[in-house]
């Protein structure tokens, strides 16, 4: 899963240790904990839509996430008591719950008490098909939420940034040298144009930019019955489920799960 917010641009600046680039903000979120955040952004124009709450459909994969997360933090936590901690618990939390598909028997009750399943409400059911059912619909609600941004914009944003970015390298370099302070002047007020322009331009387009993606690669040796194919496949998508010659061919195997991951983040 990928996330990225429309942060402010933000030029070099002059300093005698030399200027210093804010970079727009960039982030790697997962976390279900998180969405509220990133939904009601401070950031967004006067005219965006107001923050989503889940829906009903959605609550369960919620309150199941945000549980399966806690518990997960504090058991690295102890691991790793004076460090910092990054992790993606919405991500992993519906990757183990598509395979919580296959799993039975005592297997299915230990995967539904670590991940937080609901009791089912139906005779017969099992817990893990109410959870499907509200990933599923979590996953849609953050899709329309995000909307759509036309690709002559799109382009332009990166055009804008990436002259952003050399200018700031150029006024960086120009002041390092130390005789180049008039130049680097011309080039530090470049890159306040390109920025004002940029800035401009994103406070019209949506403040996030969000990918889920997730799929079960599988060892060959262990063949994918069709009712589980079929059950992934339509809650997560269409190959969400996939077999593949770990053995035979570890380096094909490798380079198709990195296209995939790759062709999901825009080759991030």
């Amino acid at each position: 899963m990928r996330f990225r917010t429309h942060g402010l641009a933000v030029p070099a600046r002059m300093s005698r240790n030399g200027p210093r680039r804010r970079p727009w903000r960039s982030a790697m979120l997962t976390s279900l904990i998180v969405v509220a955040t990133i939904l009601s952004n401070p950031n967004a124009s006067a005219d965006s839509a107001p923050p989503m709450a889940p829906g009903p459909s959605s609550s369960v994969a919620v309150a199941a996430s945000n549980a399966f997360g806690v518990d997960l933090f504090k058991a690295m936590a102890k691991d790793s008591p004076d460090g910092n901690l990054f992790l993606s618990p919405f991500s992993i939390s519906m990757a183990l719950t598509m395979t919580a598909e296959g799993a039975r028997d005592e297997t299915a009750t230990q995967m539904a008490t670590v991940l937080h399943f609901p009791a089912s409400a139906k005779a017969g059911d099992r817990p893990v098909t109410a959870v499907h059912e509200s990933f599923a619909s979590l996953s849609r609600q953050l899709a329309a939420a995000q909307g759509d941004t036309d690709a002559k914009t799109t382009a332009k944003i990166a055009e804008l940034r990436a002259a952003l970015d050399a200018a700031n390298d150029r006024t960086r370099e120009l002041e390092s040298r130390g005789d180049g302070w008039q130049e680097a002047h011309r080039s530090l007020q470049e890159a306040q144009r390109l920025a004002s322009e940029l800035n401009a331009l994103l406070a019209t387009v949506d403040r996030f930019d969000l990918r889920i993606a997730n799929a079960l690669w599988v060892a060959k040796a262990y063949p994918l019955a069709d009712e589980f194919e079929a059950t992934v496949d339509r809650f997560y998508g269409s190959g969400a489920a996939n077999e593949l010659d770990i053995a035979g061919d570890t380096e094909g195997a490798r380079k198709r799960i990195n296209g995939w991951v790759e062709d999901r983040t825009e080759h991030r």
